[in-house]
């Protein structure tokens, strides 16, 4: 099908994974946030190069959009709604630079507070 100067040569599709390793990069960037930690059978998983990221839960709902959940820990003395609300736009940032998605929400649930060490 072309309109004008464009030619539609198929559709493009992203695996959940490479959706997951994005959301992964954007937190690591952050100062003072961590994705949880992966349990024992996670880690057993990993051994065989199943790799996942614990923290980082992705649907797909009907109407073609995305609806992503991270949890995360954050450090002591950080304003843990405006610190999510950080979280969200990064996350929102990355997406949108590097994939073209429909985002419904972005929910971020706060396992954990870190002291320092």
């Amino acid at each position: 099908m072309r309109e004008g100067n464009t030619i539609d040569l198929g559709s493009i599709q992203v695996h959940k994974k490479v959706i997951e390793e994005i959301i992964d990069n954007s937190i690591k960037d952050m100062e003072g946030v961590s994705l949880v930690e992966e349990n024992l059978s996670e880690k057993f998983f990993g051994l065989f190069g199943k790799k996942s990221c614990p923290g980082i839960s992705i649907k797909m709902l009907d109407e073609g959009q995305l609806s992503v959940e991270v949890k995360v820990i954050v450090r002591y003395g950080l304003n843990i709604p405006e610190t999510a609300r950080q979280i969200q736009d990064m996350i929102k940032m990355s997406l949108d630079k590097t994939i073209d998605l429909d985002l419904k929400n972005i929910n971020v649930n706060i396992h954990g507070i870190e002291r320092g060490k």
